[in-house]
């Protein structure tokens, strides 16, 4: 070996010195928490079992009407012939009976 190789200082890769991570570190590294569901992505999670697709489209206007509960309002589109206007028509007017609970359905 050449002498001015022997008085410079050895150069080694940086990875050779890193700290080792364990398999745990590893792997909660890799779990990510539960992503929080909006209401909106609760009810529009819920409108993909419904068909046809109208029923979904009115399901969808009923929401953004700010009528956000999923079983009244399938319940009244039924009751009403999918007509969005009439079902907003009832449920701003309250003409829900206490006897009609639609919520456990």
């Amino acid at each position: 070996m050449p002498s001015e190789c022997l008085n410079e200082p050895s150069v080694v890769a940086d990875e050779e010195y890193a700290p080792q991570k364990s398999a745990f570190d590893l792997s909660v590294e890799n779990i990510q928490p539960p992503q929080k569901l909006t209401p909106k992505q609760i009810y529009n999670e819920k409108c993909l079992s419904i068909s046809p697709c109208a029923v979904k489209a009115s399901m969808s206007a009923l929401f953004e009407m700010g009528f956000t509960d999923f079983n009244v309002n399938k319940l009244m589109l039924a009751r009403y012939n999918n007509e969005v206007e009439a079902v907003a028509e009832q449920l701003v007017e309250g003409n829900l009976s206490e006897s009609q609970n639609f919520s456990n359905q």
